[in-house]
């Protein structure tokens, strides 16, 4: 868990970076869009790598190859963009300060939401069909085998299915060792989601509180 931890803190300080570079102010919208894309692109092309080399159950390997992608891509990007984390936080203090009542009453709400998903995923492990059918065999399959080559499949699913989103699900695994975290990836999305449907109504010239609202919504879909 310890490692899983220090993994997600340097995706976090990558993701700042990346939006200082980008667009030389914080916002938190901007920000979980990044650290999403930066999770995702770098857990797939590490552990392709190790696919590789079959060492996909490598953990300090991956943890060291990660410390190497993410520390080089960070020097970068600081270099070219002087980035300074002062000026992030008090970006980031304005565009608190943008925010009505009925804002925080919408985001107290999502967040209640959440937080219950949160609750019943981190307290159950994976039940349903397709987990259990599909998802999780082929992860474990992959760590134990060490690589991404093809193995004669119950389940075919198993072999034709994209693997990118599933490669997210070995990472929480590989560093953490619980079944019960392979639900932050579809919590995760949906959290991206509602993040993704706020910029979109924002981009569209809707006010702060109809952005929230049209996120609600969404929240609310089966």
């Amino acid at each position: 868990m310890i490692l899983l931890v220090l993994s997600t803190l340097l995706y976090i300080f990558l993701a700042l970076i990346l939006q200082w570079a980008i667009y030389r102010r914080f916002s938190l919208v901007t920000f979980v869009l990044i650290f999403f894309l930066v999770v995702f692109s770098f857990n797939v092309f590490i552990f392709e790598i190790l696919g590789l080399l079959h060492l996909l159950d490598s953990i300090l390997l991956f943890f060291l190859l990660q410390v190497i992608v993410c520390s080089s891509t960070g020097f970068f990007f600081i270099r070219k963009s002087k980035f300074q984390i002062t000026e992030l936080f008090s970006s980031l203090s304005s565009h608190i300060k943008k925010l009505h009542r009925i804002d925080f009453v919408l985001l107290g709400i999502m967040t209640l939401i959440l937080g219950g998903f949160f609750a019943v995923g981190i307290s159950t492990p994976p039940n349903n069909t397709d987990s259990l059918a599909v998802h999780l065999p082929r992860i474990y399959y992959w760590l134990q085998h060490g690589s991404f080559v093809n193995w004669p499949a119950t389940n075919l699913a198993q072999l034709f299915y994209p693997i990118n989103g599933n490669i997210q699900g070995m990472w929480l695994f590989l560093l953490a060792g619980k079944e019960t975290l392979f639900f932050l990836v579809s919590w995760s999305s949906l959290g991206v989601i509602l993040v993704s449907t706020y910029a979109i109504a924002r981009n569209l010239k809707f006010n702060i509180t109809s952005s929230l609202v049209s996120a609600l919504v969404i929240l609310s879909f089966p």
